[in-house]
């Protein structure tokens, strides 16, 4: 019993001071009634928690996030979390909530933070600097240059040590992926990666590569000879087709290719860079004609909507985009689209596709005032009770008729709701308004402090709402 006692007293006294010493480190800012510092250790922390977290803290985080960068556990604190009482279920209990995740975790977090709140925490830049490690060794956090790279991405310093220490790396696929974070460092990274004109260094990419390249569009044109040749590729396919699409004239020379995997039937048409390569595509429209009446309704408002566009009619597909607009049968909800436009590529939202009744409603905004017969629908469509239909159909509304009162109600509700991607579209269409949504800045502002995933397109669109002098 005495030996028991005395076991019970030397953990309680261990506890007693591994906590005492924690707590001493832990002072400063606070986060739901929990130090900050200590609150970003702790296990299980999503980023979707460390985005709500400095919404609410704004920039007075940056300090402790700036000291998180250099936390390191001691000998307790490794104890801690060595320690798992499956079979003391009280020590359990009491040692849990101060466990924490492993150093490169904790500097992970940290630095996610820093990268979330932009160039106002450019006082982080050398602490940065001073993690990332030197050519030719491993063993840095990509958030570290992620976080750099977001709030400054055009300091000399920054790029030359991202581009640096990103070159070194032994896998160029790593390589590729990593110098293309930011469009300022495309001019440099897709030389240096394609420099010998042969893709082996990356012949099989992460699909996130393709990605990648197509939201720097034409700056990323040396990557076409070798993008091409994954076109005909079943499962690259798609992820080709939509980089070259967003590389603009330069994809011409991928006719040949397109034709082969239109023609082979394994897969749906590219749309998009059909779209993109307009006319120049003619010669694929006996390959479109049979997906308009394809069992999907996506597949056949697509055809309708891209055969009208290299006929160089694009408003002769209105009558089938109105169509499909009002199917409310069961469709598959896996038949998604994802239209080639910066609303649809969001950095922290991931990329965002739509449902077939939401591409029509996307693809009529897109035509503008040539799609006035469609107004009385998208009106009915904006009413809708859920679901992102009804914020696109009230965008797609000011597209087409530039009439605010269309518009704003419904867009005002994405703001005020829960949705993060309502948000976002909604942030869009007020950014595109300008002036005319001016009504809608308290709700814009308040965009601000919900949610740090779209600060930015919060800023945009509030610096849009003033009259220019």
């Amino acid at each position: 019993m005495n030996r028991r006692r005395a076991i019970l007293l030397a953990w309680t006294g261990l506890i007693a001071a591994v906590l005492a010493g924690i707590i001493a480190r832990d002072s400063g800012l606070r986060y739901d009634g929990i130090p900050l510092q200590r609150w970003l250790r702790a296990e299980n922390r999503q980023p979707g928690d460390v985005s709500a977290a400095l919404a609410e803290l704004g920039t007075n985080a940056i300090p402790e996030l700036i000291d998180t960068l250099d936390w390191h556990p001691g000998p307790l604190q490794d104890l801690i979390n060595r320690s798992r009482g499956s079979e003391r279920p009280w020590l359990e209990r009491r040692l849990r909530p101060w466990r924490t995740v492993d150093a490169v975790g904790v500097q992970s977090q940290a630095a996610l933070g820093l990268g979330l709140l932009g160039h106002e925490a450019r006082g982080a830049i050398p602490t940065l600097l001073g993690h990332i490690a030197p050519p030719g060794r491993g063993g840095t956090p990509y958030t570290l240059y992620l976080a750099l790279l977001e709030i400054a991405p055009d300091d000399p310093n920054v790029r030359r040590a991202v581009v640096q220490a990103l070159g070194a790396l032994p896998d160029r696929r790593w390589a590729l992926e990593g110098m293309l974070l930011a469009p300022s460092l495309v001019p440099e990274a897709l030389p240096e990666i394609f420099r010998s004109g042969s893709a082996d260094p990356v012949v099989w990419p992460e699909p996130a590569t393709l990605r990648v390249l197509a939201r720097h569009g034409s700056n990323a044109a040396p990557a076409i000879p070798w993008v091409t040749t994954l076109l005909t590729n079943v499962f690259y396919g798609p992820d080709a087709a939509e980089t070259l699409a967003a590389m603009g004239a330069p994809a011409r020379a991928a006719l040949p290719q397109i034709e082969v995997w239109m023609s082979a039937n394994q897969l749906a048409p590219p749309y998009n860079l059909l779209l993109r390569l307009g006319p120049a595509a003619r010669e694929t429209e006996p390959l479109l004609i049979p997906y308009l009446t394809h069992a999907v309704p996506l597949e056949r408002l697509l055809a309708a909507h891209t055969l009208a566009a290299i006929r160089g009619d694009p408003a002769a597909a209105i009558p089938d985009l109105l169509r499909e607009l009002r199917v409310r049968g069961l469709v598959n909800p896996q038949d998604t689209y994802m239209p080639r436009h910066p609303a649809f590529t969001h950095s922290r939202l991931g990329p965002i596709t739509l449902t077939h009744r939401e591409t029509a409603a996307w693809l009529l905004g897109e035509l503008g005032p040539s799609a006035a017969a469609a107004a009385p629908a998208l009106r009915g469509a904006a009413t809708e009770e859920s679901g992102w239909l009804p914020v696109l159909a009230a965008w797609s509304l000011w597209r087409i008729t530039h009439q605010a009162p269309d518009a704003l109600p419904r867009i005002g509700q994405a703001l005020n709701g829960v949705d993060p991607y309502q948000r976002h579209f909604a942030l869009c269409a007020v950014a595109e308004m300008g002036p005319a949504a001016a009504r809608l800045e308290p709700e814009v502002r308040a965009c601000l402090r919900s949610d740090l995933r779209l600060r930015a397109e919060a800023e945009t669109a509030l610096a849009t709402l003033r009259p220019r002098p």
